[in-house]
């Protein structure tokens, strides 16, 4: 009596049976009824879905209560191939949505930037190639204090948030054609657009006002899962730390990514930029990043790693490569933009 109600789970809590459970961080607390847990406000809760499998999930399968077999031959990915032909723009349905209200001038909208993939290109095959690059911006600005030698540490990074992403094909008649280039419409309101490392400048995520093509984060996502799920081998720079911040996994064996491709351990990992000059001889992101040219430059980067394999000549090549970094300490003659 007068004690705080307990905010800890005990043994006796997690009796087998149906329910619903708040978990806020470390905190766990059975609800009485599920209209708590189905009520999402998007002002401050997020909905979250967890699915889990029991381990021995294919013997529960294999036979119902009455011991006939119920276990499907094949498992049915729900995320499928259709959601690759959705592509309707949110900024162009702003503009029309303005001119039958008769909102005045709305700004041109830019020729769609990327060809979809055709009912013919699908459904992706497993091992199909695809070339990836993602760009983010900022929804909080970083945290720093001076420690006592009056040096700047870092306290508490930005938050950043999925911006823009592009993939290209690696193969067919359409090689090197986006089939995906969607900036994403934030939920956030964004502190900075890191327009030098995104190319992207304020008024580009807006579907009032932008001239790009625009989607929700669902629809990103969405695609991007059946990618994963499909079995594409998503080729990029630095995809281990993209992956991360949009929160996706992807098994290793469907990543090649160049900055591990053309990496000697205990040295340091080269940058897509200096990459393109030294082995593709293209100077890139000359003013800004721009994700198409990134995905395509990875894309040939990885080509160019195929061929020197299949010369025997790799080995020799990224020694090369190192030599030179080192001489150039690693900057593009003519700009130091990307050290």
């Amino acid at each position: 009596q007068g004690q705080p109600p307990r905010r800890t789970a005990r043994p006796g809590d997690w009796a087998a049976g149906p329910g619903w459970y708040l978990l806020n961080d470390m905190a766990v607390e059975r609800l009485a009824n599920s209209g708590e847990a189905r009520r999402a406000h998007s002002s401050y809760k997020r909905p979250v879905m967890l699915l889990f499998a029991a381990t021995n999930l294919e013997e529960q399968l294999a036979q119902d209560a009455g011991g006939r077999a119920c276990l499907r031959e094949e498992e049915v990915n729900p995320i499928g191939p259709e959601v690759m032909l959705r592509n309707t723009s949110l900024s162009r349905a702003a503009a029309e949505d303005a001119a039958m209200c008769g909102g005045g001038a709305q700004p041109e909208l830019a020729p769609t930037e990327f060809v979809p993939l055709s009912p013919a290109e699908l459904p992706l095959a497993p091992g199909t190639l695809v070339a990836i690059d993602t760009e983010f911006v900022a929804l909080t600005h970083e945290v720093t204090r001076l420690d006592r030698r009056g040096r700047e540490v870092l306290v508490k990074p930005s938050r950043q948030t999925l911006a823009r992403v592009s993939v290209v094909r690696a193969s067919g008649p359409l090689v090197g054609e986006p089939f995906i280039d969607s900036c994403i419409v934030p939920a956030e309101p964004v502190v900075d657009y890191l327009t030098r490392f995104s190319g992207l400048v304020p008024g580009d995520l807006d579907p009032a006002v932008s001239r790009h093509h625009i989607t929700n984060m669902k629809d990103a996502y969405l695609k991007l899962r059946y990618l994963v799920d499909a079995g594409c081998v998503l080729i990029g720079h630095g995809l281990t730390k993209d992956f991360q911040m949009i929160n996706i996994v992807v098994p290793k064996d469907q990543i090649m990514d160049t900055v591990d491709l053309f990496y000697i351990p205990g040295e340091r990992k080269i940058s897509l930029r200096f990459l393109a000059f030294a082995l593709l001889g293209v100077t890139i992101q000359a003013h800004v990043h721009d994700s198409v040219e990134d995905a395509r430059t990875a894309l040939a980067l990885f080509r160019r790693y195929e061929q020197l394999v299949a010369a025997g000549s790799f080995h020799d090549t990224l020694t090369n490569l190192y030599r030179e970094g080192h001489r150039l300490g690693w900057v593009v003659p003519g700009d130091d933009n990307n050290k």
